[in-house]
């Protein structure tokens, strides 16, 4: 039925319904009403299907970027190349799909850059944090079941194909490998919090120097950030246990060489950084005292010490250990 059909159905409306009952005609403008709002239905589908595939009917300009069509569709080169930029117009953002930028950063706060800020769904920075923090491969009913416990079965499931479909490729990078019903985080990208793990083992192992190295001030820097501060998953609970006890017997160790080697200022840096995130931790404490004795420093360690000992005495009820005493006691005698 087209417009004409219907525009004389409006004019015979009034005609034909006056020969009928009163039932049967509101049943006939409801059906004469029906035919309109199909019509109307038709035209406004038609016209949007024109205006994307023809838009210079309507003197409309769709976006066009570098290597692609009208339409988004990926074209070649003059040299029959396919060229590297893609363009995502659901976020107007232009992507780079350089592996050199693929850097997962979970200490502080989760940021994924891709050459640039590209925007990942909550979803996705669950499963890529998960797959990051993840020795090895990670089983798929064991990632639904970490990520959504509270979840129904099929819900679960539905938000892992989800999350997964959105982390596994941003513009040309693949992030997710899978091997078969495993997963794994795909080589290209590097993960901050690996990578300042194997830069303090190197210097753990090498030993530090007394030249004041401005890698080493970064390294302390990376310890003292927190994982996921602001997530709070379950999972996520037993990772950060892990990462407070390693990060600490770094800070630890290095305060420690440094301190052999006289470099008291970054050893003290060290021992703070230490303490700031475990406030009873003694041993950090004590690295602290040492360092002040050993410049000179006796009414500052005195102070410490007693800064330390009412912390203790009014928040856990103990007293400092025999070997703190022993440490300060030269300086009582003195």
């Amino acid at each position: 039925m087209n417009e004409t059909d219907v525009g004389q159905m409006s004019d015979e409306e009034d005609i034909a319904t006056s020969t009928i009952s009163h039932p049967e005609k509101r049943m006939y403008i409801a059906d004469v009403g029906n035919v309109h709002s199909r019509c109307w239905y038709i035209q406004v589908r038609s016209s949007l299907r024109n205006a994307l595939t023809k838009p210079e009917w309507y003197g409309l300009q769709l976006p066009r970027c570098p290597g692609r069509g009208p339409r988004g569709g990926l074209r070649r080169s003059s040299k029959g190349r396919r060229q590297a930029d893609v363009h995502d117009f659901r976020r107007g953002k232009q992507l780079n799909a350089s592996k050199d930028g693929n850097k997962l950063t979970l200490l502080g706060g989760f940021q994924f850059s891709l050459q640039n800020n590209l925007c990942i769904p909550l979803g996705a920075r669950r499963l890529l944090a998960l797959l990051a923090l993840e020795d090895g491969e990670v089983d798929r009913t064991t990632a639904t079941e970490r990520l959504w416990p509270d979840s129904r079965h099929g819900r679960a499931a539905a938000n892992f194909r989800s999350a997964l479909w959105q982390g596994k490729r941003a513009g040309c990078a693949t992030l997710i490998d899978c091997v078969g019903p495993r997963l794994r985080l795909s080589s290209s990208v590097q993960v901050d919090l690996h990578e300042l793990l194997r830069n303090a083992r190197q210097i753990v192992e090498a030993g530090p120097s007394t030249s004041g190295d401005p890698r080493y001030l970064e390294i302390i820097d990376g310890l003292s950030h927190e994982l996921l501060p602001t997530w709070s998953d379950d999972w996520l609970l037993p990772k950060r246990v892990r990462w407070d006890q390693v990060r600490l017997h770094y800070l630890e160790t290095l305060a420690q060489q440094f301190l052999t080697v006289e470099n008291y200022l970054t050893a003290l840096e060290a021992a703070l950084a230490a303490i700031a995130i475990e406030p009873f931790r003694e041993s950090a404490h004590r690295l602290v005292l040492k360092v002040h004795i050993a410049e000179g420093n006796s009414a500052c360690a005195m102070k410490h010490y007693h800064r330390y000992r009412g912390l203790l005495v009014r928040e856990v009820g103990v007293k400092p250990s025999r070997q703190m005493v022993e440490l300060i006691h030269p300086l009582t005698s003195a």
